[in-house]
C-alpha cells in the first residue's frame, strides 16, 4: 500500500487561549472599521460642503451670464436742490440719475450753518475786490454758488426762519 500525505482543512475545537486571541483580534478589527467609517462620513460631509459651495458659485455666475448684469459698488455723487429740499443721486461712471430723496432736517441744518459762516466771511471781506467769473477756480466757484444759494434760500424762508 502506498502512503501519501496531504493537508486538509478540517474542523477543530479551539482552545481557550485561541478563543481569547481571536476575541482581541476581532475587537481590534472592529475598532479599525469604526474609525474608517467615521473618516468616510467626515470625508463625505466635506465633499457635500464642497459640492454645495460649487453649486452656489454656479448659480451666481449663471445668473450674471443669463441677465448680463451684476451688482457692484459704484461711486455716486449727490446734488442738493435746497429750494425744493430734494437730493439726487447719480452714477459717476455714466452720469445716470439713479434716485432722488428728501433732504433730511440734519442735512438742511448743517448746510444752513455753513451758509451762515460763509456769509459772515463774505461780509468781512466785502472790501476786497470781487474777482471776475474767469478768475474763479472750480473750488471758488462752488463756494460762490453756496453763498449765492444761501441768499436765495433766505428769500424763500419765512422771516422767522431767516435768522
Amino acid at each position: 500500500m502506498r502512503k501519501e500525505k496531504e493537508v486538509r482543512s478540517l474542523e477543530c475545537i479551539l482552545t481557550q487561549e485561541e478563543i481569547a486571541n481571536l476575541g482581541k483580534e476581532l475587537a481590534s478589527i472592529h475598532s479599525e472599521k469604526c474609525r474608517s467609517e467615521a473618516r468616510l462620513k467626515s470625508f463625505a460631509t466635506q465633499c457635500k460642503a464642497d459640492i454645495a459651495a460649487c453649486d452656489a458659485k454656479i448659480q451666481s455666475i449663471s445668473e450674471r451670464v443669463n441677465t448680463g448684469k451684476e451688482f457692484r459698488d459704484v461711486p455716486c455723487n449727490i446734488t442738493y436742490d435746497w429750494a425744493r429740499r430734494v437730493k439726487q443721486f447719480w452714477r459717476q461712471d455714466t452720469g445716470e440719475i439713479i434716485g432722488e430723496g428728501r433732504i433730511t432736517e440734519d442735512e438742511y441744518q448743517e448746510e444752513m450753518a455753513l451758509w451762515k459762516e460763509q456769509e459772515e466771511r463774505a461780509s468781512q471781506s466785502s472790501t476786497d475786490p470781487v474777482p471776475s467769473d474767469a478768475e474763479f477756480t472750480d473750488e471758488n466757484n462752488i463756494e460762490q454758488k453756496k453763498i449765492n444759494g444761501a441768499a436765495e434760500l433766505k428769500q424763500l424762508l419765512p422771516p422767522s426762519d431767516q435768522e
